[in-house]
């Protein structure tokens, strides 16, 4: 038994280690393949049955069913590797007709349970085949015929290779029915039978790679067929560029043959076709014609030359030479039109199939063009502008080096005076309040610059508050009078109190100062001796929430030229260069109130004339406010006395550190000085609750900053820290640093430089709000 069974066993795992590591079947395949092997195993297990059986010592109905189990697989096998061939088709006659060959070996075989015409087993148990006892052998042939048919007429297998396997396959299986039909040796049919499923297998292997590596040379041959079609259309697209867009690009079209002088008109602009038809012969013309007569007709006289030029056979030929493309701008003419600028399009086409020729494209260009003037128009003028301000910059840094040094060489000057004049206490005086005066004109021009700076900034907020515009004009009016009293010039000011029908009003008290005295302290500076300026107020209008008032500020001064007004509201400018040392400003005050005007949706206008004075006009709008939101200043100005008040002093700068600590000593303010906001930090938290009455805080400094420093003393769990008052001294000194010091903790600001009055002062109303 073993002997009968090794090749099929061994036949069987081979079969199912491929269906079961094999990746390249499909999954129709594997399944099939799959139940034919389950089949085989069937088939070997009921022939080892049967041969189990005949060991017995009579007959049993179990052995005539694994027999008939036996010969009925037997068929279904080979019936299954025509399914495996044939899966595509979906004929339900020929399955029927297909299938017959097994159910008649499965009835046949059947017989033998109540007839001998099959097969049947005698008393001693002995197997005998009656007439039809070799049908499983002949319907096994049968559809072998059928396979064979299949493999070499159908196109299921189409390498040569797998054909040949199939019909080796084939004949194996033949011959090994005979030998089992002649020879009575059963198991060499079984045995075949599974060695050519196997093969059958790697016949199907053997096909798809082929087909696999046609269609993988095919792809190639597809990529390399697909990349010179690419290139094909972009060669066709650049040489039949003006074609592709003949409907709405251009508005002619012509292909000309420039070795056969010769031109096909395929689109010309509407109106002029019956010149060119009545020239042409099959819509074909002489290109030297067609040139001439296009450029008599349309082109203008002064580009005509240009024009032939170019269009010339040889001149054309020789420039598309290098780069297979050129353009033309000319202008043309109409009769009932004036003149418009064309632009000619000329592509080279391929020259191995179509030598000389190429494609003209013609298009009207003149709004194009008309754009691309006022581009460079603006662009012209863009530069000039750029370049002015540059200029006026650079101006303005000259300037500017005049202006600080100015002061600052004063300064000095007086220091150095001061040194070798000590003993002369009445010089060192007048030199030490000269020198003040330059020390102030000096910061003064720092604020213009830093202020410029900022407005030129549209994110800046611009505080809005409640005050009394009538009494802000009255301490602008006494500021100015004192200047030009200095001056020698007389202010001229109508009562104008009845104008401000609505005094209190929302608005930024600060630069609306800085703007009036901006304009009057220009009028003193710049007036003749002994002049005059005249200042008036006027109610506009009012719609109930909004009023508008009117200032017109007149002086007799030196005025200004029609050019200088042009650009007298640009930052960096000054009219007289030759009376800077007479004149001293930095060129930024009129920009500053021009900018300030227009945050507050204001205007301004200004008439002058040379020798004779100027007039400045100012409009701005406010929002009205009552009387009841305008709280007056209740700030107690008594004078406090500092004596024995204990303040904490920070501020990384040694000397400022010195001149503040010298200051408040001087008052009798004991002083703890901290050199950045860490040590500070530290100082308080280790001294015992209001120990301090007053905290002075640099904002910018090393380690730990002004802002953090508060932020942290607020924090403290002491039973001061939330309430002890924090005064920011630093040089950021615009509304949005102010901003910042509040939102820090801090209860007030003041900005550098620090005078000992400011100073004082702003530690009085600590005290005072302290007591209340």
């Amino acid at each position: 038994m073993i002997t009968y069974n090794f090749a099929p066993l061994v036949g069987l795992a081979f079969l199912g280690v491929i269906l079961a590591k094999n990746d390249t079947m499909k999954q129709w395949e594997k399944k099939l393949f799959s139940v034919i092997w389950l089949l085989e195993f069937l088939e070997l297990a009921a022939y080892n049955l049967e041969l189990y059986t005949a060991i017995l010592p009579h007959p049993t109905k179990l052995r005539i069913f694994l027999s008939v189990l036996g010969y009925t697989l037997r068929s279904f096998l080979a019936y299954s590797f025509i399914k495996v061939v044939r899966h595509r088709e979906k004929n339900w006659r020929r399955e029927a007709l297909l299938i017959l060959p097994v159910l008649l070996t499965f009835f046949l075989t059947c017989s033998a349970f109540f007839s001998d015409i099959a097969f049947s087993y005698d008393a001693a148990n002995q197997f005998h085949r009656g007439p039809f006892g070799y049908i499983s052998q002949i319907t096994t042939m049968i559809y072998l015929i059928i396979l064979t048919v299949y493999v070499i007429r159908g196109h299921f297998l189409e390498a040569k290779l797998e054909k040949r396997i199939m019909l080796l396959v084939v004949v194996y299986l033949f011959l090994a029915m005979f030998l089992e039909a002649v020879f009575n040796v059963r198991s060499v049919g079984r045995a075949a039978i599974i060695y050519s499923t196997i093969f059958f297998i790697y016949a199907l292997q053997i096909g798809r790679l082929e087909r696999s590596r046609q269609t993988e040379d095919e792809n190639e041959r597809l990529k390399k067929t697909m990349a010179d079609l690419e290139k094909a259309q972009q060669e066709l697209l650049l040489n039949q560029s003006a074609a592709q867009v003949l409907g709405e690009y251009y508005m002619s079209v012509l292909y000309g043959d420039l070795l056969h002088d010769r031109v096909q008109i395929r689109k010309l602009e509407d109106g002029y076709e019956d010149m060119f038809e009545q020239l042409s012969s099959g819509g074909v013309i002489a290109y030297d014609t067609a040139m001439h007569l296009y450029a008599d007709t349309f082109v203008r006289e002064e580009d005509k030359e240009r024009f032939s030029d170019c269009f010339e056979r040889k001149n054309l030929l020789k420039n598309l030479e290098k780069n297979k493309y050129c353009t033309l701008r000319f202008n043309c003419h109409r009769e009932e039109q004036e003149s418009f600028c064309v632009e000619a399009n000329v592509v080279l086409s391929d020259e191995t199939e179509h030598p000389g020729c190429v494609v003209i494209g013609l298009r009207n260009v003149e709004e194009q063009v008309q754009k691309e003037k006022q581009q460079m128009r603006e662009m012209e003028k863009a530069v000039m502008e750029a370049k002015r301000a540059n200029a006026a910059k650079s101006e303005f840094l000259s300037r500017m080096s005049h202006d600080i040094r100015t002061p600052l060489n004063g300064i000095l000057g007086m220091i150095e005076i001061n040194d070798r004049h000590d003993k002369d206490i009445e010089l060192m005086h007048a030199n030490r309040a000269k020198a003040k005066v330059a020390a102030n004109h000096l910061l003064s021009l720092i604020n213009d610059v830093l202020q410029m700076s900022r407005l030129e900034d549209t994110d800046v907020e611009m505080e809005q508050e409640v005050f009394d515009i009538h009494a802000l004009s009255e301490e602008v009016l006494t500021i100015t009078q004192m200047q030009a009293a200095e001056a020698g010039i007389t202010v001229l000011c109508e009562d104008c109190s009845a104008q401000f029908k609505y005094p209190y009003v929302y608005g930024n008290p600060l630069y609306v100062r800085q703007i009036m005295l901006n304009i009057l302290s220009n009028a003193v500076k710049y007036n003749k001796p002994g002049g005059s300026i005249s200042c008036k107020a006027a109610f506009v209008q009012s719609d109930g929430e909004t009023v508008v008032y009117q200032v017109v500020i007149s002086d007799t001064g030196i005025g200004m030229s029609k050019e200088f007004l042009r650009h007298i509201f640009e930052p960096f400018t000054q009219a007289d260069h030759g009376a800077r040392s007479s004149y001293q400003g930095t060129g930024l005050g009129m920009a500053i109130v021009k900018k300030l005007i227009d945050r507050m949706d204001g205007t301004i206008a200004v008439e002058s004339e040379p020798g004779i004075g100027s007039t400045f006009t100012v409009r701005i709008p406010f929002r009205i406010a009552s009387a009841d939101t305008c709280g007056e200043d209740s700030e107690n100005k008594e004078q406090v006395d500092l004596t024995g008040m204990h303040v904490l002093l920070v501020e990384d700068n040694d000397l400022n550190r010195e001149i503040a600590k010298t200051i408040l000593e001087d008052v009798q303010i004991t002083v703890d000085p901290a050199e950045n906001g860490k040590v500070a930090l530290d100082l308080f938290r280790e001294k015992p609750a209001y120990t301090y009455q007053a905290i002075l805080m640099d904002v910018m400094m090393p380690v730990m900053d002004g802002y953090a420093a508060t932020r942290e003393i607020r924090k403290l769990a002491k039973e001061d820290a939330a309430t002890v008052p924090v005064i920011a001294i630093t040089a950021n000194a615009f509304l949005e640093d102010i901003k910042k010091c509040r939102e820090a903790g801090m209860d007030a600001h003041l900005a550098k430089p620090i005078t000992a009055e400011k100073l004082i002062d702003a530690l009085r109303q600590c005290q005072i709000r302290s007591r209340t």
